[in-house]
């Protein structure tokens, strides 16, 4: 059984020592006094980040935990490098007597007392525990639960839950969370067709009485709950506060369940959320929880979100958390899932420091459009060795809940830019990903990075056409992917350009007009049934086109036509055998995850309609990194089945009979040869008063630390660390016995030749003209026309 968690999103670097951030309050919420100056008058105080190395691998079966005698306590479960359990599993109780700083290591005797792996553990301030030990079978397979009490200084007590859930068999006790004396577990029934699917349990263990409270859907249920903690209300009663998402964008909603079973909203939504979330609180009933900046400070009764800890060079800023802990002296202890080169969940203590000056001597700032983890990696790894150094980065059009996606936004966000790049002001590092820089460059504003950066060690052909003719090189790709074309091994090696994509589509059935949430969907396809390409818009069609023809649109600073015909016609033939002009208006886009015994791959639609539905002959996508070629391969029962016999509901319901195609991967054709998309473009601002420490970042950025990691933004630029990326994940697809990519994966990347970098106007036009195209408002040669048009204007201006 695998207890790591896998996230798409989901993406912690590990182990980080004692390193100094800037804190903008004390442990209590209160701002530093200025009255805390050191000998110079600087004003003291700031936010520590520590890793906390319990002297092994470990999945956290339980939060850390505060008990009533000041001590807190943690346990775990040993696991490989993988994050499975070691064949010996043991589990273990850690403990700390001085507020996380160091912990002893006790081994728990459950193994031969109770019956199944302990999995889920929940702590209560007198050091109770109550832990569910699941069933598994040789072949791995779950068939059920057991549930167990253990008080201190006693053995575990299996607890017989069908007299309070005759259903507990085909039930699951989730969010387990102690309040004193009182356990409050959500129920959530297995058979999700029964219209009362959750309950919530409050359990008395002292009285032994169980209250049932069952709030309406739209207050709580199984798939909508997220973090819960106990709280002390205005009242002084205690209740439990939880984070409940409705499925409807990405905001969640604070709620409050009390003793009773009465369930009141608090927040709506919570500001600063985190969907996934993990939570806190204090003995006086206020709330803390991490969200998109840092650790935040809700106070009792209040809406206005309070930053406790920024977010800025510590592993909040690149990590998932998983579990929150405030201890009594007001520091925080976090756990973080794990990311996909450090599969264990690991814990990071944030400490107050009164001796530290508040502000670092030195600080820089990093400019971007998007959130980038790579560059969150290297901040992080860069302030971990230079203490003296602030990093500061916030993301133009903001992150998670506050992100701006308005062409406003964008437009209003590269406006300041220009205006303070040529003022000789402006960030310090840029990552120009999503920006024309070439205008920077020409003018001068930005500083050569030859000098900064081991060009030597990273891969030759993909930041070639990056440097001068001087070798001086203003821009240079941290990260890059491959837009690629897969199917089974040997059908694809005709489908060289974009003619023989058509072609290959109109000698394959049309694809139907059916989305991941309809049952159809899944209905299994004979052979003469299946479509060669998932498309399901128009937008999806000139992105599989753009991805490798972009940069063969303009010829200098003016349009090229017979490239813009060219990828319009694809458009327009590809569409209409599709019948793409009648779908519906909004398709719902079907996705998974998976690590496949490597890093994370996320499919879309358009790779899953060939990998897990096998509706489709290929696949394409972008490939990140090569457990992609690994994870793509397609199981051939899918496409036998019977209708009505065997037809999943979901996804993660299809039949993985082991028995997959070999696969071959080949870069997408389009009118360039040899595409790929660089990605991270980072550059230093000419006129930066910094500029040393800006290299110094730069070096970071492109080292082997962040180089070896995978953040699910791109293969690695570095050779010897893109070298082993597809070695260990070579191993990892080797391991689960699946079929192979029967190509190499570094003569894939050896063909890359052409950088695709999409300009955004170029893209406005080519989509505004190729829906009127599908329409049937324009002609070929109006649509032609038309983008020719539009683009006059921003290209006069550019030659300007």
């Amino acid at each position: 059984m695998n207890l790591t968690t896998k996230r798409s999103a989901a993406l912690a670097m590990s182990a980080a020592l004692l390193f100094g951030l800037a804190g903008c309050s004390t442990p209590q919420g209160q701002a530093p006094s200025l009255d805390m100056t050191g000998t110079a008058g600087t004003a003291m105080g700031r936010w520590v980040e520590q890793a906390v190395d319990l002297g092994g691998n470990y999945y956290f079966a339980s939060d850390p935990t505060s008990l009533s005698d000041g001590s807190m306590v943690l346990y775990g479960i040993s696991v490989d490098d993988s994050g499975n359990p070691t064949e010996d599993a043991h589990n273990y109780k850690f403990v700390s007597t001085d507020d996380g700083v160091t912990w002893t290591q006790n081994e728990v005797d459950w193994a031969g007392a109770v019956d199944g792996q302990v999995s889920s553990v929940a702590v209560s301030p007198n050091g109770t525990v109550f832990f569910d030990a699941a069933q598994i079978a040789d072949d791995g397979s779950y068939s059920g639960s057991t549930y167990w009490l253990q008080k201190p200084g006693e053995a575990p007590q299996q607890m017989d839950l069908s007299t309070e859930f005759p259903d507990i068999a085909t039930s699951t006790l989730q969010s387990k969370t102690f309040m004193s004396d009182t356990l409050l577990c959500l129920v959530a029934r297995n058979d999700t067709s029964s219209e009362d699917s959750c309950d919530i349990a409050i359990w008395d263990l002292a009285s032994g009485q169980v209250t049932h409270a069952t709030p309406d859907e739209s207050q709580i249920s199984y798939y909508g709950m997220r973090s819960t903690c106990a709280v002390l209300t205005e009242a002084g009663e205690p209740a439990l506060d939880y984070t409940f998402y409705s499925g409807s964008g990405m905001d969640v909603s604070l709620m409050q369940l009390n003793l009773n079973g009465t369930v009141q909203k608090l927040l709506d939504p919570l500001p600063k959320g985190n969907v996934a979330g993990a939570a806190t609180s204090d003995a006086d009933g206020n709330y803390y929880y991490p969200g998109n900046g840092g650790i935040y400070r809700l106070a009792r009764g209040s809406n206005l979100p309070e930053l406790i800890v920024d977010a800025d060079g510590t592993t909040l800023s690149l990590a998932s958390p998983d579990a929150i802990c405030r201890m009594a002296n007001g520091d925080f202890l976090v756990t973080f899932y794990p990311s996909d080169d450090a599969q264990q969940i690991n814990l990071q203590r944030y400490h107050y420091d009164e001796t530290l000056p508040t502000n670092p001597a030195n600080s820089i700032t990093v400019w971007s459009l998007e959130d980038n983890a790579t560059v969150r990696a290297a901040i992080l790894a860069y302030t971990k060795a230079n203490t003296d150094v602030a990093v500061h980065f916030t993301p133009a059009l903001g992150t998670g809940d506050d992100r701006d996606y308005s062409d406003e936004g964008k437009t209003d966000a590269l406006k300041q830019l220009n205006t303070e790049l040529l003022a000789g002001e402006g960030p310090d590092v840029l990552i120009l990903d999503g920006v024309d820089y070439t205008p920077y460059a020409e003018k001068g504003l930005l500083a050569d990075l030859s000098g900064a950066v081991d060009s030597s060690a990273l891969i030759q052909n993909i930041i070639e056409p990056f440097f001068a003719a001087d070798g001086s090189a203003p821009v240079l790709p941290a990260r890059f992917g491959v837009p690629v074309l897969f199917g089974d091994a040997g059908t694809v090696n005709d489908l060289v350009n974009l003619d023989a994509v058509v072609d290959a589509v109109q000698s394959a059935a049309p694809r139907p007009d059916v989305d991941g949430s309809t049952d159809g969907y899944y209905a299994p396809y004979s052979e003469d049934e299946r479509f060669a390409l998932s498309f399901q818009s128009v937008h999806d069609i000139l992105e599989f086109a753009m991805e490798t023809s972009a940069p063969a649109l303009l010829n200098g600073d003016a349009v090229d036509p017979d490239a813009v015909r060219a990828v319009l016609d694809f458009v327009q033939k590809v569409a209409a055998y599709n019948n793409i002009a009648d779908y519906r208006a909004e398709q719902v886009t079907n996705g998974y995850s998976s690590s496949w015994g490597g890093d994370t791959i996320t499919l879309l639609d358009n790779a899953i309609e060939y990998t897990q539905t096998s509706h489709a002959k290929y696949g394409w996508t972008t490939m990140l990194t090569p457990a992609l070629c690994y994870g793509i391969s397609r199981d051939p029962s899918l496409t036998n089945r019977v209708a009505g016999q065997d037809s999943p509901a979901t996804t993660t319901d299809l039949p993985m009979t082991g028995t997959y195609v070999n696969s071959d991967v080949m870069i997408r054709p389009g009118l360039c040869e040899g595409a790929y998309l660089p990605t991270t473009l980072t550059a230093v601002n000419a006129a930066s008063p910094s500029k040393e420490i800006a290299m110094d970042l730069v070096s970071q950025i492109f080292g082997q630390a962040v180089q070896d990691g995978y953040y699910s933004d791109g293969l690695s630029v570095r050779q010897q660390s893109f070298d082993d990326g597809v070695t260990r994940n070579e191993a990892g697809s080797q391991n689960e016995m699946r079929g192979a990519y029967q190509g190499d994966v570094k003569e894939l990347v050896a063909g890359c030749k052409t950088p695709i970098i999409v300009n955004n106007n170029v893209q406005t036009a080519l989509q505004n003209h190729a829906e009127a195209l599908v329409a049937g408002t324009e002609t070929l040669e109006d649509a032609v026309t038309g983008v020719q048009n539009d683009l006059a204007l921003a290209l006069a201006e550019k030659q300007g």
